[in-house]
């Protein structure tokens, strides 16, 4: 697995890529995802990326905690 990690109104944004897939495809989805984006936006990829198993909960504490580092 690979971990495409793109810079959008100052968060990244993380998208694991099926790296065992041919080069072409691997290809054809980051272009995928990239043009939603703009063509300057900073992009960072990391080949070995630490995955977690998030449940709900996690992940609504998560977002809540970012969100309060924002008020801050």
């Amino acid at each position: 697995m690979g971990e495409l990690k793109v810079l959008y109104k100052g968060k990244w944004i993380s998208y694991l890529i099926n790296t065992d897939a041919e080069d072409h495809i691997i290809d054809d989805c980051v272009r995928l995802i990239l043009r939603d984006y703009p063509k300057d936006a900073e992009i960072d990829w990391n080949d070995n990326p630490k995955i977690e198993i998030n449940t709900l909960q996690n992940i609504i504490d998560r977002d809540n905690n970012e969100r309060k580092q924002n008020y801050i």
